[in-house]
């Protein structure tokens, strides 16, 4: 076990407590202000102005970490060389963390000694200096505090009338004991996004998919994984993050989330980045609630079932096995589920290493050369994603009667081939699945499956009292006895409602609904299998985490 000693204790300080806590660490979370996020996850908690260098020295000396990791910039930084020297790891390293928490040093860095392309800029300290370096960068430009939070003091500055105002803001906006402004030229890109990038003390630099962007007043409003951009120019980044990276040292993650990466033109996509409370309340027969607080209460049950009461525990995931059973080798090359490869075992269209094997239960060991129909099968990458799935796509892998299909929303950004897990008819809209994995297709698939969704629903009219009562309490259908878990209007408006059940039956919601002589004008699937549609536009998807992944395999969700 190690001691970190974690400075800053926002909410992505928070998310660094979870994780460490998970690979069961020890963790000391700082900050100027109480109660902060990341300490109500972490063993002990210190609260002092980490300005204050001799205060900083006196948390250090107290608890001698084994690890410090800088969350914030409000730190004095360059005490962390003292503590370097003195055999404490910081993350990612001195040197790094003293170049990344300054503007000025970190774009000189790239600018001027590793010649990078930036946008033209310079430094101000006065009024004067500022209406001076305006002439040279001319308007609009952008005028900024070299350091800040959140884009607190920036501004798109129009007209030589606007510097007083703007230097004033930047000013206000200053984070820290540094007083002095940037002001640059005003780029008209495409579109922003972010490079993650990850140096090791032994091995090759890594990068995380790109992260996109939309900037409004300064602050970050948009933000989705991944950004999807052409492969040279994501090359291109990769070089410039790497040149960087590898200037500053150290192993660890070198970039920071406050507008010190580099800005890259590329063609946008958009995803919905949301600030607001997560503690939602449960839904309640007796109340009524908006659609986001309907959504997000299933968002928060998934993220209770990663890191509610066995958040400090590590979670282990299934290594792969160096011997696996025939049927399963098939299943995991993404061509079709177990119960249909012992079909094909049967029939004699599968070989291994050149003979025919019609035994079931036949294993196979990695390098065996397993053929179906002549073909050699590769057990293929597990890839799992998640997707907001938009109106007037058909849910299938093809349909040569379909002029949309789900896949086409995938085809050419995914590596590997996926198919969906599942069925949500033309009309319907939200949560899917998508995998390579045959075997957990078919566990989720099975009508025996019957774990909790979660639907908005939307009808052609007002839902009686009595109707919502008997849904509640259970009705026969033709193919048999059905009941909802939970009931609740959505705003008050008695025409929306959110509905949770377990059953996987076809088209369950909307023939539940039927039976009483409602239509429904729209249905949106918001829970599946412990998943959620959280930060996702319509036809948007993303991969699933390891967590989200063993979740799904562990069945550790309602």
């Amino acid at each position: 076990m190690k001691k970190i000693l974690l400075l800053g204790s926002g909410e992505l300080g928070k998310e660094f407590v979870i994780a460490a806590k998970r690979a069961g660490q020890y963790v000391i979370a700082c900050d100027r202000y109480a109660n902060a996020p990341a300490m109500q996850v972490a063993d002990e908690s210190e609260v002092f102005n980490m300005l204050d260098g001799e205060a900083l020295d006196r948390i250090v000396e107290k608890h001698y970490p084994d690890i410090i990791v800088p969350e914030i910039e409000a730190i004095r930084t360059e005490r962390l060389f003292d503590y370097e020297k003195e055999g404490i790891q910081v993350v990612p390293s001195a040197r790094a963390v003293n170049y990344t928490m300054n503007r000025k040093a970190i774009r000189d860095l790239a600018a001027k000694e590793l010649g990078l392309r930036t946008a033209k800029y310079f430094y101000a300290k006065t009024l004067d200096e500022l209406k001076e370096h305006s002439k040279e960068i001319g308007f609009p430009c952008v005028i900024k505090p070299l350091m800040s939070s959140s884009g607190h003091g920036q501004s798109v500055v129009k007209s030589a009338d606007e510097l007083e105002k703007a230097f004033n803001e930047a000013m206000e906006g200053s984070r820290g004991d540094v007083k002095e402004i940037i002001i640059e030229e005003f780029i008209h890109f495409d579109s922003e996004f972010t490079l993650l990038t990850v140096t090791q003390k032994n091995g090759p630099t890594l990068f995380c998919p790109p992260i996109g962007h939309v900037q409004k007043g300064g602050d970050y409003r948009e933000s989705w994984q991944p950004f999807c951009l052409p492969a040279d120019e994501l090359k291109k980044a990769e070089d410039m993050a790497e040149k960087v990276t590898g200037a500053l040292t150290g192993a660890g993650s070198n970039d920071k989330n406050r507008g010190k990466r580099p800005r890259i033109g590329a063609s946008q996509g958009q995803r919905k980045f949301n600030k607001g409370n997560k503690q939602k309340p449960s839904i309640s027969r007796k109340k009524s609630y908006s659609g986001a607080d309907y959504e997000n209460r299933a968002v928060k049950r998934a993220n209770d079932k990663l890191h509610g009461s066995r958040m400090a525990a590590h979670t282990p995931i299934p290594v792969e096995e160096k011997e696996m059973r025939l049927n399963r080798f098939i299943s995991n090359s993404g061509i079709c589920s177990r119960r249909e490869a012992d079909n094909y075992i049967s029939a004699g269209l599968v070989s291994v290493n050149g003979k025919i094997i019609t035994e079931l239960g036949t294993k196979v060991q990695q390098g065996d050369d397993v053929r179906f129909n002549g073909e050699r099968l590769r057990g293929e990458e597990k890839i799992y994603l998640v997707m907001n799935k938009p109106k007037d796509f058909v849910t299938t892998t093809s349909d040569p009667h379909a002029e949309k299909t789900v896949m086409d929303l995938v085809s050419g950004r995914c590596s590997g081939r996926v198919y969906p897990v599942g069925r949500l008819d033309k009309a319907t809209t939200g949560v899917l699945l998508l995998t390579n994995d045959g075997e957990l297709a078919e566990k989720l698939m099975h009508p025996s499956f019957e774990k909790k969704k979660i639907y908005q629903v939307t009808l052609d009219k007002k839902l009686k009292g009595s109707d919502f009562k008997q849904i509640l309490e259970g009705i026969e259908l033709e193919d048999g006895f059905i009941s909802a878990d939970d009931l609740a209007y959505i705003d008050g408006d008695k025409t929306q409602l959110g509905i949770e059940i377990h059953s996987g039956k076809n088209r369950i919601i909307r023939r539940i609904f039927e039976h009483f002589g409602y239509r429904i004008k729209k249905l949106d699937r918001v829970y599946f299998a412990g998943l959620t549609k959280k930060n996702l536009r319509r036809g948007q998807w993303r991969f699933l985490t390891d967590q989200e992944v063993a979740m799904l395999k562990m069945g550790s969700y309602e």
